[in-house]
C-alpha cells in the first residue's frame, strides 16, 4: 500500500505541476516555452517533495472522518479534493509566482537598460544639435543650413518621445509579485481543486488495478 501511495503521489505531482505551471505562466502575461519549462521543473520538484513528506491518504481520511463523509461519496471526494488542493496549490503557486515575476522582471529590466541608454544618447545628440543651431543662427548661417538642422532636431525630438513612451510602457508592464500573486492563487486554487477532484480517484483506480 505504501508503494501504491507513493505512485499516486508521483502521478498527482506531475499532473498538478504540469497544469499549474501552465496556468501560472499564462496568467503572468509573459508566456514563453523556456519560462514554462523552468516553472514546470520547479513546481514538479516541490510537488514531489510534498507528496513524499505529507501522508496525503491518512490526512484526507482523517479530515473526511471529522466531517462525517462516507467512503466514495460525493462529499468524500469534495473534501479529499479540497485537502489535496490546499496542501499542494498554495506552496506551488507562491514559489512559481516568485520565480516567474523574478525572471520576467529581470528580462524587462535588461531591455529597459538598453532603451534608457539609447534615450540618453538621443538626448545628448539633441542637446548638441540645439547648441549647434543656436551658434549658427547667431553667426548668420543661411536658411537652408538652419532648416536642415531644424529637421534633424525634430527627428531627434520624435525619437526621444518614442523612447520615453517605450520606457514608460515597459516600466508599467514590469511584473510585481504582490500584484500578481492574488489572481494567480485564486485561479490556481480553482484549477487545483478540479484536478484533485477528477484525477485523484482516476489515479487510485489505475494504480490499484496494477497492484
Amino acid at each position: 500500500m505504501k508503494k501504491a501511495g507513493m505512485l499516486i503521489s508521483v502521478l498527482m505531482g506531475v499532473s498538478m505541476s504540469f497544469f499549474l505551471s501552465l496556468t501560472g505562466t499564462l496568467l503572468s502575461g509573459h508566456f514563453t516555452v523556456p519560462m514554462w519549462l523552468i516553472s514546470f521543473g520547479i513546481s514538479l520538484v516541490i510537488s514531489l517533495m510534498i507528496g513524499f513528506i505529507v501522508p496525503m491518504k491518512p490526512l484526507t481520511d482523517k479530515v473526511c472522518a471529522k466531517f462525517g463523509a462516507d467512503e466514495k461519496s460525493i462529499k468524500e471526494k469534495l473534501i479529499s479534493a479540497a485537502v489535496g488542493d490546499i496542501v499542494y496549490t498554495p506552496v506551488i503557486t507562491v514559489i512559481m509566482c516568485l520565480v516567474m515575476t523574478s525572471i520576467a522582471g529581470a528580462q524587462i529590466g535588461n531591455a529597459m537598460k538598453g532603451v534608457d541608454a539609447e534615450l540618453g544618447q538621443t538626448t545628448s545628440a539633441h542637446e548638441e544639435l540645439l547648441g549647434e543651431y543656436a551658434e549658427k543662427q547667431e553667426a548668420g548661417a543661411d536658411e537652408a543650413e538652419l532648416a536642415s538642422l531644424r529637421e534633424q532636431i525634430g527627428t531627434l525630438e520624435g525619437k526621444r518621445e518614442e523612447l520615453s513612451a517605450k520606457y514608460a510602457a515597459m516600466q508599467a508592464a514590469k511584473p510585481s509579485f504582490a500584484r500578481e500573486i492574488w489572481l494567480s492563487l485564486a485561479v490556481c486554487l480553482a484549477v487545483g481543486f478540479v484536478l484533485c477532484f477528477f484525477l485523484t480517484p482516476m489515479f487510485i483506480r489505475i494504480v490499484m488495478k496494477r497492484m
